[in-house]
């Protein structure tokens, strides 16, 4: 007993030795001490490099995307399959040269919109999955869980058809109102649907209704002076985010609500909410509480999922995640889209796709 006591007496003048050492020296050579704690905090400091792979030019009129490793253009009705190099690995020619293509999370979709013709391509082979011959023309396709939405327009209303994983038609519901945007349940028992109030002054007056498979529809809720931007699962209810706040919503009850000045972008992954507004990234749990948060110096635009956290960026700066914190990297140039692929991230602008590797340390 004694023994450990005289041990722990030892460690107590040892520390005490050394913190009246450090307080001379810091009397005696203040800036050489200073100099010294600088260092060791630059050291500690992580910094985000990213280093140049691969760069080529582009046009404006030129469509692109990089995913799995591949480099995908797009112009004048060709699509064109590369490494991260120049070699040319496969090429699809479509018929109608002004052809439109869509890069999307499962497919690559082209779309010859006057004539209603969509082709769905699979990214390894740019072979046809499956192709659509609408009657009408195509006002806009969507994707949401890798599933296939058409909306077609025979010159008065729209028409959204949706379709399982196998293509088969399971909704279809003809709107006398534009649609802002909608959500289809994964039974497809019922698809909620946001657009304008026909009999309002208010222009930015929309309505949140829900139809069933036999055409029958309830409107479930109106916001004056709010536009319906995203609506989506979360739970046993449904997130409905407008340009000013995300409400968390049991059919015509608003049970949750976060308010915001400005939405960016928005993406629900499992029970989590993250939320671009204000500047800030919010992770939201199903409370509307918020769990996490970051906020950004510049005035950011999208994010983009990045294992198990989100890329933002804004017009020139890219921030990315890294154990809890975010390192930003100011890229010289307007950025038009970003891409991740494994350790790389591509940055489109105008001008070129440049590929980079991600390091930080």
């Amino acid at each position: 007993m004694f023994k450990e006591m005289n041990i722990y007496k030892q460690i107590l003048i040892t520390i005490a030795v050394v913190l009246i050492l450090f307080l001379a020296a810091t009397f005696a050579f203040p800036d050489k001490v200073v100099g010294f704690l600088t260092k060791l905090h630059l050291k500690s400091e992580k910094t985000l490099s990213l280093d140049k792979v691969y760069s080529r030019n582009l046009t404006s009129d030129m469509r692109v995307c990089f995913r799995d490793g591949h480099i995908y253009y797009h112009k004048d009705g060709t699509l064109v399959m590369t490494g991260m190099s120049d070699e040319e690995l496969m090429r699809r020619d479509f018929e109608a040269k002004t052809a439109n293509v869509l890069f999307k999370d499962k497919y690559i979709y082209s779309t010859d919109a006057p004539n209603g013709i969509v082709n769905i391509l699979s990214y390894d082979d740019l072979k046809d999955v499956k192709d659509f011959n609408y009657d009408e023309a195509i006002s806009f396709i969507d994707e949401k869980g890798g599933r296939y939405t058409a909306w077609l327009s025979d010159n008065f209303n729209e028409t959204l058809r949706a379709y399982d994983d196998d293509f088969t038609e399971r909704f279809r519901y003809k709107a006398l109102n534009p649609i802002l945007t909608y959500n289809v349940d994964k039974d497809f028992k019922t698809m909620q649907i946001a657009s304008f109030d026909p009999y309002s002054s208010e222009i930015k007056a929309s309505l949140y209704k829900e139809i069933n498979r036999k055409g029958e529809n309830k409107l479930y809720y109106k916001f004056n002076d709010e536009v319906i931007a995203f609506i989506a699962d979360l739970k046993d209810m449904k997130l409905v985010a407008t340009n000013k706040a995300l409400y968390y919503m049991q059919e015509d009850a608003i049970v949750f609500k976060k308010e915001y000045n400005t939405l960016k972008d928005i993406a629900v992954d499992g029970s989590k909410i993250y939320l671009l507004a204000d500047d800030k990234l919010m992770t939201l749990n199903n409370k509307a509480e918020v769990i996490d948060e970051h906020t950004f110096n510049q005035n950011v635009k999208s994010m983009l999922k990045y294992n198990n956290d989100y890329i933002v960026y804004s017009e020139r700066e890219i921030y990315i995640p890294y154990k809890a914190k975010y390192y930003m990297k100011d890229m010289q140039e307007d950025i038009r889209n970003v891409y991740m692929s494994g350790g790389f991230i591509a940055v489109v602008s105008d001008e070129n796709i440049t590929i980079y590797s991600i390091k930080i340390g």
